[in-house]
Order: C-alpha cells, then sequence, then structure tokens
C-alpha cells in the first residue's frame, strides 16, 4: 500500500526586497520542492544562510512565498491568511532552534504549554490540567515543575517544554527548526531520542531543518542537501 503524503512542496520559491535601490532582491529560495509522507521525516541540510529555515518559515505561513504551491493533506495553503491558516496551524507546528528566546520569560511553563490550547479554545477548567500533565509526560517532564519559569530550567528542559507545547494540538506534523543546534552534544542525543520516540507512539511526521549532516543521518528517512536557495542533492 502505497504511503499517504501528508505534505507537498512544489517549486517554492522567497524572494526577499533588495535594500539597494533598482536591486533585483535576494532569492533565499528558488525553487524547491520535496513530499513528506505520513509518520516519516524529511530533512534538510545545509550551511548558514542557504534558505532552509526560510523554507520552513514559507510552509508554516510565518513568511509568504512569492511563488510555488504548498499543499498540505491534499489542501493547498500557499498565501492564505493568518485567519485561514489558523486551523491548518492546529495540525502543523513549529519548534524553534533557540529555546532560550523561544519560551516567555514572565509565564510559568504550565502557562506556556497551556497558551495554544488556550487560543484555539481546547483548554477547560475540568480537563485542562490532565491534558497538561500528560504534555508533560509526552516531553520528559515532571509534573512538579508547572509552576516553575524558563529561568529555572536548563536548554535541554527548555527544547522539551518547547516540544511539550507544540504537541498540545495534536499536530500531523512537527515542523524543527534546528531543535539541537543550541545543546550541548550530550542533551542533543537525548532529544533526539525523545522526538524519536514521540514519532513512533504518535505518529507524527517531521520537517528536519539542521546543518549537521550526521544529525540529519541518525533521525532522518531522506535527506536534501540545500545551496544557495536550491536543493542539489537529495538521498535516502
Amino acid at each position: 500500500m502505497p504511503e499517504e503524503t501528508l505534505l507537498e512542496v512544489r517549486d517554492l520559491r522567497k524572494v526577499f526586497p533588495s535594500r539597494r535601490r533598482g536591486g533585483q532582491g535576494v532569492r533565499a529560495v528558488d525553487g524547491v520542492s520535496f513530499d513528506i509522507a505520513r509518520g516519516h521525516t524529511f530533512g534538510l541540510v545545509g550551511e548558514s544562510g542557504c534558505g532552509k529555515t526560510t523554507t520552513a518559515r514559507a510552509v508554516m505561513g510565518l513568511v509568504k512565498a512569492t511563488g510555488g504551491r504548498i499543499l498540505f493533506e491534499g489542501e493547498d495553503i500557499t498565501g492564505k491568511s493568518a485567519g485561514a491558516l489558523r486551523a491548518v496551524r492546529q495540525r502543523m507546528q513549529y519548534v524553534f532552534q533557540d529555546p532560550f528566546s523561544a519560551l516567555n520569560p514572565v509565564l510559568p511553563v504550565e502557562e506556556i504549554v497551556a497558551e495554544p490550547l488556550r487560543i484555539h479554545g481546547l483548554y477547560d477548567a475540568v480537563g485542562g490540567q490532565a491534558r497538561l500533565a500528560e504534555l508533560f509526560d509526552l516531553g520528559g517532564l515532571s509534573r512538579t515543575m508547572f509552576g516553575r519559569y524558563p529561568r529555572e530550567f536548563s536548554g535541554g528542559q527548555k527544547q522539551r517544554i518547547g516540544i511539550a507545547r507544540a504537541l498540545g494540538l495534536s499536530p500531523r506534523l512537527l515542523i524543527l527548526d534546528e531543535p539541537v543546534a543550541a545543546l550541548d552534544v550530550s542533551i542533543q542525543a537525548q532529544i533526539l531520542n525523545l522526538l524519536e520516540d514521540l514519532q513512533h507512539e504518535l505518529g507524527l511526521a517531521y520537517l528536519f531543518i539542521a546543518h549537521n549532516l550526521s544529525v540529519e543521518r541518525h533521525i532522518s528517512d531522506r535527506v536534501a542537501v540545500m545551496y544557495l536557495g536550491r536543493i542539489v542533492e537529495e538521498s535516502a
């Protein structure tokens, strides 16, 4: 039985305006195409500035694509407004590279993880705490941490909190933008193992962004190498 495609990206392009008068613009992403099947991991690897993070942000709708098509679960989401993307983002979540700046420092982590649930009207007084406890368990975190603040956690723990927050809406796809790049090597392995366990348990698909090919080989089913906004090589 053929694997069901979750995400299709076709000829994706993103041009940023040039700061120079009469400039042609910067082609950050220039004709990128790939598919991700349900439950699988597609890796994008390349040096800084190659366009991999811009690709991820365009898929998520955080930046508007200049051209091409993005289809998620068969729906063309290219160029949709923020309001129209609201429902899509319940099924597609983003984990940022820097766990130190990704968490609101003035909120206890209980509220940080609950925030997406509240925004989408999915948090209730009866089941809310139980759902938070479940998400903390999935992230490998203790429920005794609920009332603590981000400054009280290590980098690895903060990334676990970010992952738990991303899982709150039961997404089908996680976009992981260099999620271990800011962590010590020993902690990187723990986070990668957590992501693999979550994928097997929840059937998640990943778009995994990295600059380290060895990290991609550890977690990805397929890896594409980006250079100057293009995919120049792809392998299983």
